[in-house]
């Protein structure tokens, strides 16, 4: 793993809008933008041709196996030099690919066509704000997007409400820089979002960062900071988070043997402060494999919490129920995803289209880029192997990749060493899932 390092499960539904009343899906038009007046214009022959090659199934959803409903965008074509991103986020319009290395965020405009350059802008943080940032994963507020920093205590907000390629729409941050409490703070890997903080995933840092989305980015007293060395006495080594509506669950990514598997949950109702607000579980008594993850995603009712391949021989997806108990037995499943034909098993973050859950491939295998993504249909039985379904992305001539974003009909995914960012028309229609949380980020 480089550097290092969500949605409910139902028996079935009657019909196609049974299904989207219980996921809450809403129609989701995208918002407009005077600046592009020819949009239309621009997407009716590309919305043509997609639909002679993705036709629409009676589900609504789309066959993971149909090349036609894949596309891709090399962003070498919008002057991307250093490639490698690490993370994904989109704010209700645009998709935001997080750079790492380097410090080029790229930036598409949804309601463009994807395979066109014009779609596309890129943004250099670190020349406008003359740092050196290294990222790992970024979260949407409902107004900003904050880029969690991968080693470093500095993070980078863009406001969506101003230009994107304008310098003062960014801002940088060190939240410990005054702090008399907070001694390292160096390291997070990706992050999530209730409807009013930002937690931030601590990875080589002690310290679990939440900041007040109300308040100014630079105002001191709100960010807090919780020793997460305090909890359990874990290894800070956490890759991604979940939000289920109550509590924010960090993904356990220490590969240490005497933390290995730990999962850390907040409260969101308890103080930061307070250890008391923090509890954690040993996910190896689910399965001695189930350890080692790279992000969380929810479905709903459901936490997932996605292996990256490298605890273990297996590649143990663990599933947490979250109106269950959090140490009852009862509560957890666990799935081998290395047991399908396929031989899937190396994943970084997830997504949720409303009724599959897409697992990343990252990684090589053979000696080659990793494509072999994992689907689940959180309708059927989660430890049946029918339930799942695997496609080799090296078909379309992409793999592998770090993380995802579903922006209400595609799933894109973010490439982890080149500049080839795939999608999926997973849905022939645009509706997003409303569940909370939905925007932070898809480690």
């Amino acid at each position: 793993m480089r550097r290092h390092a969500v949605w409910p499960v139902l028996i079935g539904c009657a019909s196609l809008a049974s299904c989207d009343a219980v996921f809450g899906l809403a129609d989701r038009p995208l918002l407009s933008d005077a600046s592009a007046p020819d949009a239309a214009d621009l997407d009716a022959d590309a919305e043509t041709d997609a639909a002679a090659a993705c036709p629409p199934e009676p589900s609504g959803y789309q066959d993971l196996a149909t090349t036609g409903c894949w596309g891709t965008f090399d962003t070498a074509m919008v002057g991307v030099t250093v490639p490698g991103f690490e993370g994904a986020a989109f704010d209700g319009r645009y998709l935001y690919l997080v750079p790492n290395p380097g410090a080029v965020v790229a930036r598409y405009d949804t309601s463009l066509p994807f395979s066109s350059s014009a779609s596309w802008l890129t943004f250099d943080v670190g020349q406008a704000l003359h740092i050196s940032p290294t990222f790992a994963g970024a979260v949407f507020d409902g107004r900003s997007v904050i880029f969690a920093p991968a080693t470093g205590p500095t993070y980078v907000r863009y406001d969506t409400q101003s230009g994107f390629t304008d310098a003062t729409s960014w801002s940088d941050f060190d939240p410990s820089a005054t702090s008399t409490v907070v001694t390292m703070a160096d390291g997070f890997a990706g992050g999530t979002f209730d409807g009013r903080y930002s937690y931030f995933v601590p990875n080589s840092s002690h310290w679990a960062f939440k900041y007040d989305t109300t308040a100014a980015f630079t105002d001191v007293p709100e960010w807090y900071a919780h020793n997460i060395v305090g909890v359990g006495d874990v290894s800070p080594q956490f890759f991604g988070a979940a939000y289920d509506g109550r509590y924010v669950y960090f993904a356990p990514g220490s590969l240490a043997a005497e933390t290995l598997g730990i999962l850390i949950r907040y409260d969101t109702k308890g103080d930061y402060g307070l250890a008391a607000s923090f509890d954690t579980f040993d996910m190896t008594t689910v399965s001695k494999n189930a350890a080692g993850f790279a992000g969380a995603a929810f479905d709903g009712r459901y936490v997932y919490f996605v292996p990256s391949g490298l605890a273990g021989e297996s590649a143990i997806v663990t599933r947490f129920d979250s109106h269950g108990t959090l140490g009852a037995a009862s509560s957890w499943a666990a799935f081998d995803v290395s047991s399908l034909p396929s031989g899937a098993g190396h994943f970084f973050g997830a997504a949720f289209d409303g009724r599959y859950l897409y697992f990343v491939p990252w990684g090589t295998t053979s000696s080659g880029a990793n494509g072999r993504l994992a689907r689940y249909d959180t309708t059927s039985a989660f430890t049946a192997g029918s339930s799942w379904s695997t496609f080799d992305t090296n078909l379309v001539q992409a793999a592998s990749f770090q993380g995802s974003a579903f922006d209400g009909q595609y799933v894109y995914f973010a490439p982890q060493s080149g500049t080839v960012v795939a999608r999926f028309r997973a849905r022939s229609t645009s509706k997003m899932p409303a569940l909370p949380g939905f925007h932070g980020s898809f480690f």
